[in-house]
């Protein structure tokens, strides 16, 4: 603490010297680099407080405590406050929200192909602070309209396949978000064609899994690989309750995808050549073929990979405490 700063502060009468790098107080002149010293002690005790602080409440976490993010939870930020940092944190630079309004707005900085599944995440997110909101707008600086537009109920029908992958997996596979993205298709495309899109987005997620494990599978690798595979079941079978209607394509990579796990439990192959061998194999790889390739959004465009590989998913640890959680 500075008394001489603080008191001219407090009566308006600092002033800056600017010849001399000074600042002319009500006592005397202090100097910037003393100014700057205390401004760094006091910024790094308010950290280490709230370090502290942050501590303490984590080791009173319950036990049985939920993971998800939730309106009700005590010591939180304020909930908008929140709900815009999802965004940040999918590394997507938000500008503006409107989110006292039946439908939020959310209007981003840009929004590539890379970003669609982490914006659909940031949504999900979202929809667990503002249950009384019922629709989901996201739009571009550079963009006259809405880009992506989804209902809260089809953020509700993603939960289930979103926290099981975001528990057990360190990356969000492609297949995720199917009812989101097949609810945001559906204002764009034909029924028929969205249908088909998801779908294809389940394949291309199932077909990737074995295509991008390695070539000998040990038991760590069989764990991955079903891990994976069961994001994709769990996405295709949420899409399918949540249509309502019979649909054969998603029923189709529902029951191959059901029939690949199974083998892979049962028969513990130590090879992914092997994969090739099951019908449940040849059916997916056929249905990719044939049904796509489809853009992630119909309206963000799909540019072509670069070379740069990304790093597959890994199975995340799960933590034996709740000690890890911070404010």
């Amino acid at each position: 603490m500075l008394p001489d700063m603080r008191n001219s502060e407090t009566h308006e009468t600092l002033v800056w010297d600017g010849f001399t790098d000074q600042f002319v107080t009500e006592s005397g002149r202090v100097d910037v680099v003393h100014v700057a010293a205390a401004l760094s002690l006091a910024t790094s005790f308010v950290q280490g407080s709230e370090a502290g602080l942050a501590a303490i409440r984590a080791l009173h976490v319950r036990a049985d405590a939920g993971m998800l993010p939730s309106a009700e939870e005590e010591g939180r930020m304020p909930t908008w406050d929140r709900v815009r940092a999802f965004f940040g944190t999918n590394r997507i630079l938000l500008v503006e929200a409107r989110l006292n309004t039946p439908h939020a707005h959310f209007r981003v900085q840009r929004i590539e192909h890379r970003d669609v599944n982490p914006c659909f995440q940031a949504l999900v997110l979202a929809r667990r602070l503002l249950p009384q909101t019922e629709r989901f707008e996201v739009s571009a600086v550079e963009s006259s309209g809405s880009l992506i537009v989804v209902d809260a109920s089809a953020l509700d029908a993603t939960m289930s396949s979103w926290d099981f992958a975001v528990s057990h997996l360190d990356q969000m596979p492609l297949s995720t978000f199917l009812p989101a993205n097949l609810d945001a298709r559906m204002r764009l495309e034909p029924e028929p064609l969205a249908l088909r899109s998801v779908a294809w987005i389940a394949v291309d997620n199932a077909v990737g899994v074995i295509d991008g494990s390695p070539e000998r599978w040990d038991d760590d690798a069989r764990q991955l690989i079903d891990t994976c595979l069961q994001v994709v079941e769990i996405a295709v079978a949420s899409t399918r309750e949540r249509i309502g209607a019979s649909n054969t394509r998603l029923e189709s990579v529902e029951k191959s995808v059901a029939e690949l796990r199974t083998w892979i439990s049962n028969e513990s192959p130590l090879q992914a050549a092997l994969a090739d061998g099951q019908p449940s194999m040849s059916r997916l790889r056929t249905q990719w073929n044939q049904w796509g390739p489809v853009p992630r959004h119909p309206l963000i465009l799909e540019v072509p990979p670069t070379g740069e590989c990304q790093a597959p998913p890994a199975l995340r640890s799960a933590p034996d405490s709740m000690h890890y959680r911070t404010l």
